[in-house]
């Protein structure tokens, strides 16, 4: 076990991307849908770029989906399209550094404490106000 803080650190000097495989088989299909992984938390605070590789009706993916330019996207179980978005990524610094800036604003839009905590608040006040 290593503090966060370094893990962030070690992670950005030596990955070039973060994988995130989610599972393809058919009877864990209501739990990708459900389930929304917590490494994905942890990687988009890296700052790194982000491969995602689960099924169209993965969260995940619906996910990175809603939120363009987040994460590359393998919705096939293909090891052929999942190569082809290895060498888009292995292609190209620029694109690999969008996604990584894209990833830690919308990690943090979505996942920093306080953010949460505001749009909890709002949530409760906008249900109590309509009651």
């Amino acid at each position: 076990m290593i503090p966060y803080e370094q893990l962030i650190t070690n992670l950005r000097k030596e990955a070039d991307v973060l994988f995130a495989p989610m599972d393809f088989d058919v009877k864990n299909k209501s739990n990708m849908e459900l389930c929304f992984p917590s490494k994905l938390t942890d990687y988009t605070v890296m700052g790194l770029p982000i491969l995602i590789w689960g099924a169209e009706y993965c969260s995940t993916v619906k996910w990175a989906k809603d939120n363009p330019k987040v994460a590359e996207i393998v919705d096939t179980e293909d090891l052929d399209a999942l190569f082809i978005a290895v060498e888009k990524l292995c292609s190209s610094s620029e694109y690999r550094y969008l996604l990584g800036l894209n990833a830690l604003q919308t990690g943090n839009k979505y996942f920093d404490c306080n953010n949460v905590v505001r749009h909890f608040y709002q949530s409760i006040a906008l249900n109590y106000i309509q009651r």
